[in-house]
């Protein structure tokens, strides 16, 4: 599935799909990572996973005006994060804390 950029920004809106590039393009110079896209299931149009081994580092949801990132962290991560808190924007440390974190590690935050 080629999911064209276009097509996001008509789903999603401009500023939105700059900021799925953007981080995009930061995992892709710092990873080798494999990349799928898929349809996005029952309550969303477009799922863009970033993965290696098996294992999910992070994945993009795409609906209607609406762009959701998750994030894997494991318990070492988010450790890691918790540490790192005052060097991100307030925008982000209140989507991180707002986030309800699963069993699993995983939390799906929208922006």
């Amino acid at each position: 599935m080629d999911i064209k950029r276009e097509e996001l920004e008509k789903l999603v809106g401009v500023e939105k799909v700059d900021v799925f590039y953007a981080i995009a393009d930061m995992i892709t110079s710092l990873y080798d990572m494999e990349q799928t896209r898929n349809n996005g299931g029952k309550k969303r149009t477009y799922e863009y996973k970033f993965r290696k081994s098996g294992k999910t580092l992070c994945a993009f949801y795409f609906k209607e005006n609406t762009l959701g990132l998750m994030f894997v962290f494991g318990k070492d991560e988010r450790a890691k994060v918790d540490e790192m808190k005052n060097e991100f924007s307030s925008v982000v440390v209140d989507a991180y804390d707002n986030t309800p974190t699963y069993a699993t590690g995983n939390g799906l935050c929208s922006i």
